[in-house]
């Protein structure tokens, strides 16, 4: 039988491939874990969880392979891909635009994805075994039912490969979580086909077998499709006119020292290459019994030859000594350990378009090798052979040196699941880790998997904050064709009327002057429930107020606002702010009123009169102002007002940004004291909390396409019981309603409360002690003194290392340095990347810097 035949699975039943012979393994995938922002305190705790795979994954006798493999990934037809998704012509120009300049900038490297897979073989017994003549032929005749009996063989053969398989994640207990079975599919084109056509781009399956895959009447040869020749240091692979020259490295030496974190070869080695490089870790696992006589058998041979040196009056050397105290370690590690051993083999496989750039390869992973302590050769006159061994079905020796390896020491070497992965499956990119990987992102990608759409962006002021959510923001519009509501709290973003690529006439502002809308932003109005609208109320003038009310002060102004409402009811009226204003002045002259006022106000003390006095100057003063109109309007009683439903489907886009602006707002500065603020900072905070009431209204209208509000200065009125409780509420509005809900605030503590209801979290930077455990616990990360570090250190710069050099970009007056930070995605996964805009033209326009400002509002008068 040929090696190919050999090599060539007879069928594949779920996860289980079968060959004829009667040998069948298992493969699975390995749960990816974004392995280079972790400290090193998890960077162990992962060791020891991968040790354990390789203690428990295979029985004793039996061999397994795990393959660290690099697929390429043809990034000009994926972003080509999502941006001719984009909802119109105009949009889809934009998005190939962009999409052309992240493909010309993003380096070779970024081009691969890394996937860890095992193929463990099971233990089968005598089994079926097909005829031996050509595998079409018996193939053909077994799936055509040559007899019942030999069906119920086949079907026992397969229920006893499942039976192991099963057994294996029995053997695995809490760490079978990590394995995941592979489909036919995918180990067709991760293993099979992805060994015949590496460096180039997979084709789709091959239309005469679409329909009959995985199972049905032909060979399957075409799973190592391609014509192999062989050379004296490589082999050449033609597929279709098109050839790929491979080469394989074998490893023939380990250091007497492995570090851990540190050295995880399979790994990190294929991300310092600019070349493609493929990793097997191939082994063969024997018990703990017969790794206790090996290790017995290493002391006694070391022991012998000390005692043969001594018993002829000389010495033992220092290296002899120091090989005896290693031998004595390990056999009493492995006697307390009970751990098997791993007669194993370690193989790199790296590609080129031509004999000499393959060799060239060869050569500088030899290199690289060393860097780790590890002897590689390229053998020759046998890659063919070599090549053939890297499929399963078999132990090949051939293959390389046999290395007696410890869990420790594989798990060590091999780091399965560790990847430089951050985002989202498919999508647009923003980002790039440290090490170069891409960052893709799918903001309507949440509610299509059950799961939130919501998302916080924190760091302090200069850390890139603002101009990171116009980034998201314009995304979502221009390729997902969202809805955006972006309260636009500084009036900073009139110029992108008119300028914004793909969405010139897609940008609406949305101008709030109390003149001309008064009452537009009462609670009573916005909200249906009463109950909770009486609360906002009565936080909205606590904030107004230089001190926080008392307990006896919030009791009477909770009671005025539930007179208003049930008094407002019964004359079949709205209630409003501006009733419950004319009511505490009412209040307030009860006293002196007469019989049918005091018996209203009955139970009123004097005190509290004088509180509702008080308290009715100066809010009668903050309702001549522009914003107190906002609040404490009456569009009934003034002749200017525009009278209509704001949130009317009539009345909005289906698609666009809408910028709610409210001109000369202002913000405090989010350290000072409510007691050193001026009375217009104060209105403004109160306004600010009713944005929220705002963006659910505006998550509400409209039954289809994903919306968004995006929440511009939200520690406005985040930073108050209520103002959390909106959050929340608005939070489950979007959730229900195919929208998303994203926060861009200064400080971590802000979104404290809310963690379990965000999806996405994005941290630029910290400022304090508080702030950076907030950061830690919303990020998942360790509160070690390494991780607080370094995210105190965030917005100091942007960080990069020798990699990441390559592809930084560079920055004018007009353009803004990049953001960068922490990322939690959508399935929990952390990392460290840059946030990367490629378009000069957009990089402008989202400038946030006080001149870009000022053109703003200049443009927008």
């Amino acid at each position: 039988m040929s090696f190919r035949q050999r090599k060539v699975p007879d069928r594949i039943e779920g996860n289980i491939v079968f060959f004829r012979e009667g040998h069948a393994e298992a493969f699975y995938g390995v749960k990816t874990t974004s392995y280079p922002p972790l400290s090193v305190e998890q960077k162990k705790q992962k060791w020891v969880q991968d040790t354990h795979l390789f203690q428990l994954l295979q029985q004793e006798g039996l061999e397994a392979r795990h393959y660290r493999i690099r697929r390429r990934v043809d990034w000009n037809a994926e972003l080509r891909r999502v941006a001719n998704a984009a909802p119109d012509e105009a949009s889809r120009k934009a998005a190939g635009e962009i999409a052309a300049l992240w493909n010309i900038w993003i380096p070779e490297v970024v081009s691969q994805i890394n996937f860890s897979i095992f193929a463990v073989q099971l233990p089968m017994g005598k089994g079926f075994k097909l005829p031996k003549h050509p595998i079409q032929q018996a193939h053909r005749g077994f799936m055509e039912g040559i007899g019942s009996g030999t069906t119920k063989v086949l079907n026992d053969e397969v229920q006893e490969a499942q039976l192991a398989e099963a057994q294996i994640r029995l053997r695995l207990g809490h760490q079978a979580h990590r394995i995941v079975p592979l489909s036919p599919r995918e180990i067709a084109d991760y293993v099979y086909r992805h060994h015949y056509w590496r460096g180039t781009d997979l084709p789709a399956l091959p239309p005469r077998i679409k329909k009959l895959w995985p199972r049905g009447r032909r060979s399957f040869t075409w799973l190592c499709e391609g014509r192999v020749k062989e050379y004296a240091n490589c082999v050449r692979v033609r597929q279709h006119n098109h050839d790929r020259f491979v080469s394989f490295v074998c490893v023939s030496g380990l250091p007497d020292d492995t570090t851990m974190p540190g050295e995880e070869v399979m790994f990190q080695l294929p991300l310092q290459c600019e070349y493609n490089v493929d990793a097997l870790y191939h082994y063969r696992h024997f018990s703990p019994e017969a790794t206790a006589e090996f290790a017995k058998d290493k002391k006694e041979d070391v022991d012998d030859t000390i005692s043969h040196i001594q018993e002829i009056n000389r010495q033992p050397s220092q290296e002899l000594i120091e090989k005896k105290g290693m031998a004595d370690a390990f056999s009493e590690y492995v006697r307390k350990n009970d751990v098997p051993m791993l007669y194993s083999h370690m193989v790199f496989c790296v590609e080129g378009r031509t004999q000499d750039e393959v060799d060239n390869n060869a050569d500088n992973l030899i290199q690289k090798l060393k860097d780790y302590g590890l002897v590689g050769f390229q053998p020759s006159d046998v890659q063919k052979q070599l090549f053939e061994s890297w499929l399963p079905g078999g132990w090949d020796d051939a293959i390389g040196y046999d290395e007696p390896f410890l869990p420790e020491v594989a798990a060590a070497y091999c780091s399965p699941g560790s990847m430089d992965i951050l985002g989202d499956e498919q999508g647009f990119p923003i980002a790039l880790t440290l090490m170069g990987a891409l960052v893709l992102w799918d903001p309507a990608r949440g509610p299509q998997i059950n799961k939130d759409a919501s998302m916080a962006i924190v760091g302090p002021l200069g850390s890139g904050k603002s101009f990171l959510l116009n980034m998201l923001i314009y995304y979502a519009a221009l390729i997902w064709g969202a809805r955006v509501f972006a309260v636009d709290v500084k009036v900073e973003r009139s110029h992108w009327v008119g300028t914004l690529p793909g969405l010139e006439d897609k940008v609406y502002p949305l101008v709030l002057d109390g003149r001309k809308r008064p009452g537009v932003m009462d609670p009573f109005r916005l909200m249906e429930d009463m109950d909770a609208a009486r609360e906002v109320v009565v936080s909205m003038i606590s904030r107004l107020r230089k001190k926080d009310l008392d307990d006896g002060e919030e009791g009477v102004l909770m009671s005025v606002a539930r007179l208003t409402v049930e008094e407002a009811r019964a004359a079949g009226d709205q209630p409003s702010m501006r009733k419950m204003l004319l009511l505490l002045k009412e209040m307030a002259d009860s006293g002196d009123q007469g019989e049918e006022a005091r018996r209203r106000f009955a139970g009123v003390e004097e005190e509290e009169r004088r509180f509702a006095g008080k308290l009715y100057r100066m809010l009668y003063e903050v309702a001549d102002l522009p914003h107190g109109k906002l609040l404490f309007g009456d569009p009934e009683a003034e002749s200017d007002a525009i009278q209509d439903d704001l949130f009317a489907d009539n009345k909005l886009p289906d698609r666009g940004i809408i910028l709610l602006q409210m001109a000369g707002l202002k913000l405090p500065d989010p350290r000072k004291p409510k007691e050193n603020m001026a009375l217009d900072e104060r209105v403004s905070l109160a306004v600010m909390m009713s944005t929220a009431l705002l963006a659910e209204q505006f998550l509400l209208v409209g039954k289809q396409g994903f919306r968004v509000a995006a929440l511009d200065e939200a520690w406005a009125w985040l930073r108050s019981s209520q103002g959390a409780e909106l959050a929340e509420k608005l939070q489950r509005a979007g959730r229900s309603a195919n929208a998303g809900v994203w926060y861009a605030t200064q400080k971590s503590t802000d979104v404290q409360e809310m963690m379990e209801l965000l999806s996405t979290y994005i941290c630029l930077g910290c400022n304090s002690e508080e702030e950076t455990e907030a950061a830690i616990a919303a990020l998942g990360m360790p509160p070690t003194k390494e991780n607080k570090n370094r995210l105190r250190n965030l917005h100091g710069g942007v960080r990069t290392d020798e990699r990441s050099k390559d592809f930084e970009v560079t920055t004018t007056e007009d353009t803004v340095k990049p953001s960068h930070g922490f990322m939690k995605d959508l399935e929990g996964r952390v990392g460290e990347c840059t946030f990367h805009m490629p378009d000069d033209r957009l990089s402008v326009i989202f400038n946030t810097k006080p001149e870009a400002v000022a053109a703003s509002k200049a443009s927008g008068s």
